[in-house]
């Protein structure tokens, strides 16, 4: 579940907070999850300097101080899910059918690339479900480089639906993250399709969750 985030506790939060912050956000009350908001107004390309602030600040579930990505390097790109390792055990096939049909509505009237596959980093002004302009963030798939290996952080169903149709998808690929991966990483065969998520301690592989990411803390909704 993704809470909302008032701009106060945010700027708290991203205390690198970029210049263009006030710029893109204009008078927005806070962040909310892109799948919340009721109407998109503009569509900003993300700064790097504004996904790096997110990615830095990014803590530990249940640990504020512990960042696995600070000081990292990092780099956008395309990626063939197929050469990805994952952590989680299932995809859901209603998300995946919210991706396919509902996800680039969001966008209509916006001259950007619709599809899951291609579009960047965006930083997307709108109004909540009280009709207050709000914040959200599109961060692509997030994948950690880690002793030659590609493993997957977030995004599982967007890469999902990306190896099925055959193509690459945009990504942001983080560079020797200062915490362990918090699962064991698989390849995408033992990854099963399912109608509903299964019991929390069968959703990843091994799961050590004080190493969990915690991207809903700076605003990231998977």
């Amino acid at each position: 579940m993704f809470e909302p985030i008032s701009r106060p506790d945010f700027i708290a939060r991203i205390k690198s907070a970029p210049d263009q912050f006030d710029r893109l956000w204009h008078d927005a009350a806070g962040v909310i999850s892109l799948r919340h908001m009721t109407r998109v107004y503009v569509i900003q390309t993300m700064p790097v300097d504004y996904l790096k602030s997110l990615l830095y600040s990014m803590p530990l579930i249940g640990c504020s101080t512990r960042k696995p990505y600070w000081g990292c390097e990092f780099r956008l790109q395309r990626v063939d899910p197929i050469s990805l390792q994952v952590g989680q055990t299932f995809v859901e096939r209603k998300k995946c059918d919210s991706l396919l049909y509902d996800f680039a509505d969001r966008f209509q009237g916006h001259c950007v690339t619709h599809g899951i596959a291609k579009l960047t980093a965006s930083v997307i002004l709108g109004s909540g479900p009280d009709g207050r302009p709000m914040v959200a963030h599109y961060v692509p798939p997030i994948i950690e480089e880690s002793d030659d290996r590609h493993l997957l952080v977030d995004g599982v169903h967007r890469n999902f639906l990306a190896m099925n149709v055959g193509t690459t998808i945009e990504a942001v690929v983080v560079e020797h993250p200062t915490e362990d991966y918090p699962c064991k990483p698989q390849v995408w065969d033992q990854v099963v399709p399912v109608d509903a998520k299964p019991p929390e301690h069968k959703r990843f592989f091994n799961l050590r969750k004080e190493l969990f990411r915690d991207l809903k803390y700076v605003g990231i909704d998977g």
